[in-house]
């Protein structure tokens, strides 16, 4: 099941997610914003084990955009439920539509 965060106000947010590959299978996700890949993940078990893929992204979303991790080869690859994860953290609210000078 695809998870959709939809962001309350607008801001700089730190987003960050975790993924579990099934035994010995590959999964590439990205981090999506409104359906536009912002960063990529990656794992791959070998030999009968899990693998491990996480990113991290500082970006400025407005309020009611959507965020969503979307797996995009060997769908069903990756472990859900309590083995992997998505969230954000609001760092700083913005006005709608005005991004910070500078980020970073």
């Amino acid at each position: 099941m695809l998870r959709v965060f939809t962001v309350p106000v607008s801001g700089i947010y730190l987003l960050t997610s975790s993924l579990l590959s099934r035994n010995g299978q590959e999964f590439w996700a990205e981090m999506v914003v409104n359906g536009s890949p912002i960063a990529r993940l990656n794992g791959r078990g070998t030999d009968g084990r899990h693998g491990t893929g996480a990113q991290t992204a500082i970006v400025f979303l407005n309020k009611g955009d959507d965020v969503a991790i979307q797996n995009y080869y060997q769908v069903g690859s990756f472990l859900g439920d309590k083995n992997s994860a998505f969230g954000g953290v609001l760092l700083q609210q913005y006005e709608a539509n005005s991004p910070p000078a500078v980020i970073g």
